[in-house]
């Protein structure tokens, strides 16, 4: 009789992946992840049968921790910049805590390894979000909700690149790249 998985394993697994894709990007090998993980390559893939089957759920995983941190008392019935800053803080203040795991979402999201009925599924609880975001945009702009929200990830990547270089100044960084966005994003 085969053992039961262990949770601890599985969420080891993941994290090691988090690291490493972070540091080596989508193309890293599973037996770095393993030794990564502590455990022997063939504990990795009975937990996860294939590299894609990995990656596609450290993706979703991800997802749903940014999901959650970003829906955290959001402002639903807020004037819309309200709510935009919202989602903006919330994804600053993950990133800056969660700096591995946003560099390996980046790596993951233009990877091809990862579904895109998984990218689809993963984005569901961010619907309210998407919502948002297209409201913030002129309708002949062309400009989808995960236009907007792409734009928004980007400027929000700058801002944690540079707050990482200059920590005295991740306010202001902040600042600056969210005004960027609103001037990118506004209804004329």
């Amino acid at each position: 009789m085969a053992r039961p998985l262990s949770e601890e394993k599985q969420v080891a697994i993941l994290a090691a992946a988090t690291r490493v894709i972070a540091a080596e990007g989508v193309g890293a090998p599973t037996a770095k992840i393993a030794q990564e993980a502590g455990v022997a390559s063939g504990t990795l893939f009975t937990y996860f049968a294939n590299k894609d089957l990995l990656l596609n759920n450290l993706y979703r995983s991800i997802k749903a921790e940014i999901a959650e941190a970003i829906l955290a008392d959001y402002p639903e019935h807020a004037p819309i910049q309200a709510r935009a800053r919202h989602v903006w803080d919330r994804y600053v203040a993950w990133g800056l805590l969660e700096n591995e795991k946003r560099q390996a979402m980046s790596q993951l999201a233009v990877s091809h390894r990862v579904s895109r009925d998984v990218m689809e599924h993963a984005i569901e609880p961010l619907a309210v979000i998407n919502s948002m975001l297209s409201d913030c945009v002129d309708e002949t702009s062309g400009l989808s909700g995960l236009h907007v929200a792409a734009i928004m990830t980007a400027l929000a990547s700058v801002a944690l690149d540079f707050a990482a270089r200059d920590p005295a100044h991740a306010v202001q960084h902040g600042d600056l790249c969210f005004a960027a966005f609103c001037r990118a994003v506004a209804k004329p």
